[in-house]
């Protein structure tokens, strides 16, 4: 019995003289600017997504991004870029395999240029960097999804001139840039780009949570698509989206029945005519 007491009192002893190590500095930076970033994306998307929708029923005016949201993606991108800066210094930054400046993809004559040229001396400036880069390439699958909005989206230009967008490309023939109004075709619509941006969502966050458990030395997009976890994760992703879209047909097709119904109804239905009055 003393034995066990004496033990337990050694234990708690080495429990008081050595605390447990503190987290690895450079992991927490990766796990805080992935998790906001993360954020970041959500806003952006969710926000065009919610204004989109009650621009084409016409429950407001456009154009998209309204004073409201942008307000609100503005306060969110401040506190992303405030959330990397205290978690984050640029040595962490350089360790987990960020650049030294924002040359992440084209200098274009459109956004990719104006991201290029950005300066990255700050974990501030990092944040603006990555959230230039991201914006581009999230702007640009809102105008693929809302495709009757895509000039509204990225502008006239849908090509790597864009000031807003990276090239959206398919796009000849260009459809046709109106508000589709309360119908089924908004119906459709809105449920293709819900099932588009869950789906965007749930994919991204599988893969950045196993590029993060394996970290920057281990971890590559290869080595979590070849993953069996990772493999039934995106799987059931696949079959939620596909699930969505073939309810988003049926729901479609239903529409378009009753719209014929309810025009044979109206074309078969006329007032009764007397000798001698003309139709009308």
């Amino acid at each position: 019995m003393q034995i066990v007491v004496a033990v337990a009192a050694f234990i708690a002893l080495l429990g008081t003289a050595c605390p447990t190590q503190a987290a690895d500095p450079n992991a927490l930076c990766h796990k805080t600017v992935v998790q906001q970033l993360e954020k970041y994306k959500k806003t952006h998307l969710k926000l065009h997504q919610k204004c989109l929708d009650k621009e084409n029923k016409g429950t407001i005016g456009g154009p998209c991004l309204d004073a409201v949201s942008s307000a609100k993606l503005g306060l969110t991108k401040g506190k992303v870029a405030a959330a990397i800066a205290k978690k984050c210094m640029m040595t962490n930054l350089a360790t987990v395999g960020y650049r030294s400046d924002c040359q992440y993809g084209p200098a274009t004559a459109g956004v990719g240029g104006t991201c290029f040229a950005l300066p990255v001396t700050t974990p501030l400036e990092f944040a603006a960097c990555m959230m230039c880069w991201k914006g581009a390439e999230f702007a640009r699958y809102v105008g693929t999804l809302y495709a009757s909005h895509a000039q509204e989206v990225c502008g006239a230009a849908l090509d790597d001139t864009s000031a807003v967008c990276s090239a959206v490309g398919c796009t000849t023939p260009l459809p046709n840039q109106r508000d589709l109004g309360d119908n089924s075709e908004n119906d459709c619509q809105r449920m293709i780009a819900k099932a588009g941006i869950n789906y965007l969502l749930k994919r991204e966050r599988i893969l950045e949570k196993c590029l993060l458990k394996l970290g920057p030395l281990l971890g590559s997009l290869a080595t979590c698509l070849a993953d069996p976890i990772v493999q039934l994760q995106l799987a059931k992703a696949e079959l939620q989206k596909q699930t969505l879209q073939r309810a988003t047909v049926a729901l479609t097709n239903r529409m378009a029945m009753l719209t014929k119904a309810a025009g044979n109804a109206a074309a078969t239905t006329r007032p009764i005519e007397f000798a001698g009055e003309p139709h009308v």
